[in-house]
């Protein structure tokens, strides 16, 4: 009787299926598009609204948005990027060959060029009068970048390493990265020179290591945002401002422990 039973409530099951295929519909809708900034820019638009995408796959698609197409093309073509960048993950640790995920550069890209106000305080087309000025700003941010630190010169010969970077210095960590970004923008905002900014870089060049320690520079300035055994700092938005405006007022006024 079990086994009759149980047969039943199969077919019962089966006959509910049948009645739903027969009675409810969806609709497809197939577009034909051979233009590939075409067909990247439906599925951002359409992905946009349904569905959470990853903050890098948006980026590589949307081709309307001038910052975005200006990253693209310095992924290509800037040693410190090229073949550095997770273009789908946005996030990169651990044991990843990656130096950045592709959200993170874009970050960096806006820090570079609004400061530590950021695009918040001021009309993103204020400042992005064409890409060709955003990709000069921000290609300098990374030439200053690349000039300063060693560690991340070596990505652009071929010899950096990722994972050992994130392990053992701050420069492994896309906050940092964030700050210098945020203070280069600002300084540079103010009249500064790429050349001067970069040699402002190099003086923090040996207080990179990681993790934090109570005889960091970081920790003696900015505990809260620096603690004990980090390799990374905080990445809230007041801390965020907080570092990167440390670093903009050592500019002018240096601790000695930057002479």
């Amino acid at each position: 009787a079990d086994r009759e039973d149980a047969q039943v409530q199969q077919m019962e099951m089966i006959d509910e299926v049948l009645n739903r295929l027969q009675q409810e519909s969806i609709t497809v809708e197939l577009f034909v598009e051979d233009r590939q900034d075409k067909y990247e820019q439906m599925f951002f638009d359409i992905a946009e609204n349904p569905l959470k995408m990853r903050k890098g796959i948006k980026i590589r698609f949307n081709h309307e948005d001038p910052l975005d197409y200006m990253l693209m093309k310095m992924l290509s073509q800037h040693p410190l990027l090229n073949k550095h960048v997770d273009e789908e993950q946005d996030r990169v640790a651990g044991s990843s060959l990656y130096l950045l995920p592709l959200s993170a550069v874009q970050t960096l890209a806006k820090g570079s060029m609004a400061g530590v106000g950021g695009f918040s305080g001021m009309a993103a087309d204020s400042w992005t009068k064409s890409v060709d000025d955003m990709e000069a700003r921000f290609e300098e941010y990374l030439d200053a970048l690349v000039e300063a630190f060693p560690k991340l010169r070596a990505f652009t010969e071929g010899e950096g390493d990722a994972p050992l970077l994130r392990q053992t210095s701050l420069l492994g960590s896309a906050t940092m990265l964030r700050y210098l970004a945020m203070a280069f923008g600002e300084l540079r905002n103010d009249g500064k020179s790429a050349r001067e900014i970069s040699a402002h870089f190099r003086r923090l060049e040996p207080h990179m290591l990681a993790p934090i320690t109570k005889d960091s520079i970081w920790q003696e300035y900015l505990p809260n945002v620096f603690p004990l055994a980090a390799k990374a700092g905080s990445s809230r938005n007041q801390d965020l401002v907080a570092a990167a405006s440390m670093i903009v007022e050592w500019f002018d006024e240096a601790p000695e422990e930057l002479d």
